[in-house]
């Protein structure tokens, strides 16, 4: 094919004139406006030759070539000409193609070379022509798991190679990563990522695929790293194997885009069926924060392995377990009764071993005093009563256990340091039964009592006693920070407890549920065994708190209108499990009160703010139609159909109208290209009448947007759309329908043609012919008047 210096020309193979080709996609067809020769525009590129496009976008187009210097094929990217004319941004993509093209990795598309010919900058790649993720997901809906855990360790290995070598991709999605063939995954396109940066930067929004982009490149330029490629990959994993992506979005609106990934990603919500080891790896890599998702590829990499291996052997092996699967409601009360009888048999048996222990094993041996022991003076009978009032409370009966405790004490026959827990007892009784006024009468009772003893080996548990009455005695709530100073490992951890339910009482929740969690990691000695019994009294407490911090998250969290009523829904369904009734139960009845008066005055304000955006939408779309009547008196359905979509709308009523509006000049936009489409491929011969009389007698032969022609003995006549008849545009429209495959389409669209040209009893009876034969359409009848009734 000749050639010329300049390569916005190209001279015609067979007449030599030389052609514009600046606007014209390479391999397309060309007709010689001298000759009328027929020819594929410029498909020699250097030492390339173009054999056919395997895709198109925004930037430029991929195009199969042959490499004539070592005859093999490649995958040629040649940038469009906007972008191939700025220097700064051709050199930025060579210095990351050259970086790449040194990467050798098997899930790396390996980049050959780079250059320019005839004004336009090209990437020489290998040629991966097996199709691409976006096809698969495209395909299937759904990819399989392992197949889907297969692609995410390939990909990231091939951009961890790549981060090696000091690259980050920047816009990893499905259509980026590519099939050698069914098990061999490669990610392309790192220089581009530089190109579509800048583009975005340009236009004020942000680039990248708004599903896939990593939350921190919403804030600040500049904040992504490698964790953003990771996020990236993550998201398209998860798209691929729930068959929806993490969050929807089509925007590119910063604001709309920051507030949807701000959200918690699950994706157990959208694949249930998805294992729970595959389902952890994904939503980590999505964490809103960079600093909680995998810090390097290495451990991204072994989980997304651990992942595929646990999947593989359950699939093998059917009874394998694949997910952990908490007890319900029915599970946890029959082990609170379980629990129970436990506790019911150890204190039985307690009781029955201090009552027969000298007739079983004989006269204990006098032992040294120390804080372990009571002595030769320990009552026996002190001590089993205590055992059991604190089965009483371990079963629930608070105040009964309490009462017996108080009289218990008040006998005076135990020596310290039983006295003092028995007294501690009581008090933890009063405050589990919500008596907290009886409660501080037990603590002070320990305050009063002071230091019980001289001896130095039992100082410690002698001041935990008063130091910790005095904390539970007193009217302010104990910071959860408290439970460091307490020794989980002793009887100390006793204190947790005891504190915890002070704080409850006392409505301070949050103080209170981390000591709760704080008890139940307690590992008490032998001798202390027994305050293990009370972790079931601190579970309970410790569900409700999780329960009350969901209400209180979610309430807080909750901004506009329906993140309110789903923050409702959230507090009744909570309310309903809530096992420790009360203070809590009050609290959360708060914040359900304030949250409602929020709803009911968000949605009188939304109501009137809806009406006054109807009333101005309103005058909008009126102000819009006043405009349209021109273009479609000249056929301009395009430039009416511009008009209403320019029109800016906030309400539900106004988008609806303008809706309307929209459709009815979208199906006029489709008839007139239709028209041409058919005018082009098959011509018109019949005889046509213009709106000044004139007849066009040898019919039509090519068409565009602005006009038809007509070919006379004296060369083709150009014929305007506005200057035929509505008459002949029927006609027209009616020969072709007659041969249409989608005939109801067309006759829909002619029949909206006619009605809005003023034919409307001819455009009625089409429409409803057409609704007839595609019930689809019935819906649409009520945008045209007198159309709803049968003909």
């Amino acid at each position: 094919m000749p050639e010329t210096s300049d390569p916005a020309l190209q001279e015609c193979d067979k007449c030599g004139a030389l052609i514009d080709v600046t606007d014209e996609q390479p391999l397309s067809l060309r007709h010689c406006p001298t000759c009328g020769n027929a020819m594929l525009v410029r498909r020699i590129f250097n030492h390339f030759e173009l054999q056919e496009i395997l895709g198109a976008g925004g930037m430029g187009a991929v195009y199969r070539a042959l490499d004539t210097h070592l005859n093999r094929p490649v995958a040629l990217k040649l940038l469009r000409t906007e972008h191939s004319q700025s220097l700064d941004l051709i050199q930025s993509l060579a210095s990351e193609a050259a970086i790449t093209a040194s990467i050798s990795h098997p899930h790396v598309v390996k980049v050959y070379s780079t250059g320019t010919d005839h004004g336009l900058f090209y990437i020489a790649m290998e040629l991966v022509d097996k199709g691409s993720l976006d096809d698969l997901m495209g395909l299937q809906g759904k990819v399989p798991e392992p197949q889907v855990l297969e692609v995410g360790i390939q990909i990231a290995q091939g951009l961890n190679a790549a981060y090696k070598r000091g690259l980050i991709h920047r816009d990893v999605k499905p259509g980026n990563i590519l099939f050698a063939d069914a098990h061999t995954a490669k990610i392309v396109d790192f220089g581009l990522a530089v190109l579509q940066e800048h583009a975005g930067h340009v236009a004020g929004e942000v680039w990248g695929t708004p599903y896939y982009v990593a939350p921190e490149k919403l804030d600040t330029v500049g904040r992504e790293d490698f964790r953003s490629d990771m996020y990236s990959l993550g998201a398209t994993l998860f798209h691929a194997v729930a068959g929806r992506p993490p969050f929807e979005a089509e925007t590119v609106s910063m604001v709309t885009l920051k507030h949807l990934k701000s959200q918690v990603v699950s994706l157990q919500t959208f694949a249930p069926q998805v294992s729970s080891a595959t389902a952890y790896v994904i939503n980590k890599t999505l964490h809103k924060d960079p600093d909680e998702r995998y810090q390097s590829y290495e451990e991204f990499i072994e989980h997304l392995q651990y992942a595929r291996t646990e999947f593989l052997e359950a699939q093998r092996d059917p009874k394998k377990k694949r997910r952990v699967v908490m007890g319900g409601d029915g599970e946890d009360q029959a082990q609170s009764w379980l629990t129970f009888g436990m506790v019911a048999l150890i204190v039985g048996a307690g009781v029955l071993f201090f009552s027969f222990r000298d007739r079983w094993f004989g006269p204990p041996a006098r032992q040294a005093e120390s804080t372990a022991q009571v002595g030769e003076h320990l009552k026996v009978g002190a001590d089993a009563q205590l055992i059991e009032a604190r089965g009483k409370l371990v079963a629930g009966k608070y105040a009964e256990a309490a009462s017996a405790l108080r009289a218990l004490d008040e006998q005076d026959i135990a020596p310290q340091p039983l006295k003092n827990w028995i007294t501690m007892h009581a008090g933890l009784g009063y405050l589990l039964a919500g008596r907290a006024e009886d409660a501080q009468v037990e603590f002070q009772k320990i305050a009063e009592r002071g230091i019980y003893t001289p001896d130095a080996t039992e100082e410690k548990m002698a001041s935990f006693f008063v130091n910790t009455a005095a904390l539970a005695a007193g009217k302010a709530p104990i910071p959860a920070t408290a439970a460091k100073d307490y020794d989980a490992k002793s009887y100390e951890g006793f204190a947790l407890l005891l504190l915890a339910v002070k704080n409850w009482t006392l409505r301070a929740f949050d103080e209170a549920g981390p000591l709760f969690r704080e008890f139940d990691s307690v590992t008490p000695p032998e001798a202390y065994s027994w305050i293990s019994q009370f972790k079931p009294i601190a579970s309970i407490y410790a569900r409700d708190f999780a329960s009350y911090r969901r209400v209180a998250d979610t309430a807080g969290r909750a901004k506009t209108t329906d993140e309110k009523r789903q923050a409702l829904e959230v507090i009744r369904t909570s309310r309903s499990g809530i096992k420790v009734r009360g203070a809590l139960i009050e609290k959360i009845d708060e914040i359900e009160s304030v949250l409602d008066k929020q709803l009911r005055a968000d949605e009188e304000e939304k109501t009137k703010h809806e009406a006054e955006l109807a009333a101005a939408d309103a005058k909008a779309v009126a102000a819009a139609a006043a405009k349209i009547p021109p273009y479609l008196a000249s056929y301009k359905f395009a430039e009416a159909a511009q008009v209403m979509a320019a029109t800016p709308v906030a309400s539900d009523k106004g988008k609806a109208e303008r809706e309307a509006w929209m459709k009815r000049l979208d199906w006029l936009v489709k008839f007139k290209a239709y028209l041409i489409t058919n005018v082009n491929t098959a011509g018109y011969p019949q005889p046509l009448l213009k709106r000044n009389g004139t007849v066009v007698p040898a019919g039509l032969h090519r068409a565009n947007d602005l006009q038809a022609e007509v070919v006379t003995p004296y060369g083709p006549l150009p014929v305007p759309w506005p200057e035929l008849t509505v008459e002949s545009v029927t006609a027209l429209a009616q020969a072709f329908l007659r041969t249409a495959p989608d005939a109801a389409d067309r006759q829909w669209q002619l029949g909206v043609f006619l009605h809005t040209m003023g034919k409307k009893a001819e455009g009625t009876l089409l429409l409803q012919q057409a609704a007839q034969a595609k019930p689809e359409y019935q819906p649409h009848l009520a945008l045209f008047p007198d159309t709803a009734a049968a003909p």
